[in-house]
């Protein structure tokens, strides 16, 4: 079963008990996909962003957690 298949509010139930990395890969599926996990009014605690050489973006989801690092090559 596609999970997009699922009852509204069964798909939110489960997106909402996924991790932040999972929402985000998710998201990159479709705009329906996009649009469902920006639904969701998730937060992080610190969002860096570094550009130099490269673009590098640093996600920490809460203060306990560690954090997600993305770098894109210019």
């Amino acid at each position: 079963m596609n999970i997009l298949q699922l009852p509204a509010k069964a798909l939110r139930c489960t997106l909402q008990h996924c991790q932040l990395l999972d929402i985000l890969n998710f998201s990159f599926v479709s705009k329906k996909t996009k649009n469902l996990a920006k639904s969701l009014h998730r937060f992080v605690f610190l969002v860096i962003v570094d550009i130099d050489d490269s673009v590098e973006i640093k996600i920490k989801p809460t203060q306990r957690h560690g954090q997600l690092k993305f770098t894109f090559f210019l």
